[in-house]
């Protein structure tokens, strides 16, 4: 990840370079970087991605973006590759109820089946900054939050979410 890069004049906006090792074992990268489907000024985009073991799905974190410069939960941007050196753009997995600085996005893991995605200061019934993570799943029309993840020991500035892992099949 490149999360300072300036995409299209708009600073620290972020980007992601993918690489692929050929038979050789020369590394080459894949042409197009991935961007925010929106570039955003200090989005930071790319400070935390995560590639499934598949190498199917991408998954970036911009845990300092969002709807709106009021809000700025944080959300991510979920890529699948069609080809070889090809990846669209699959979906954007937000919070529900994300709320200003929850930094949603700081850490991601994701897998073929889904994505578990972080949110440090996420406020929760156990205080401020407890932190949280949430299991979103792909059905027929898109990536949709399926789970909720709290700590049942939790307490203010706990930060749960600030690193994740999902094992390759999405189940643990």
């Amino acid at each position: 990840g490149a999360p300072n890069d300036a995409v299209g004049g708009v600073a620290r906006a972020g980007s992601v370079r993918y690489f692929v090792r050929g038979s050789s074992g020369t590394w080459t990268s894949v042409p197009t970087p991935f961007v925010a489907p929106v570039p955003t000024a200090n989005d930071q985009f790319g400070l935390a991605l995560a590639l499934s073991s598949s190498a199917d799905y991408v998954l970036v974190g911009t845990f300092r973006g969002g709807a709106s410069s009021t809000t700025e939960p944080g959300h991510a941007e979920m890529f699948r590759r069609t080809s070889a050196f090809t990846f669209v753009h699959d979906g954007t997995l937000a919070p529900p109820d994300g709320e200003r600085r929850d930094y949603f996005g700081c850490a991601v893991a994701v897998s073929n089946s889904g994505a578990l995605i972080g949110a440090m200061f996420d406020a929760t019934p156990a205080g401020t900054g407890a932190g949280s993570a949430r299991v979103f799943t792909r059905g027929a029309t898109g990536w949709s939050q399926t789970a909720l993840l709290l700590s049942s020991s939790a307490g203010p500035g706990m930060r749960l979410g600030s690193a994740v892992a999902l094992s390759a099949d999405g189940g643990r």
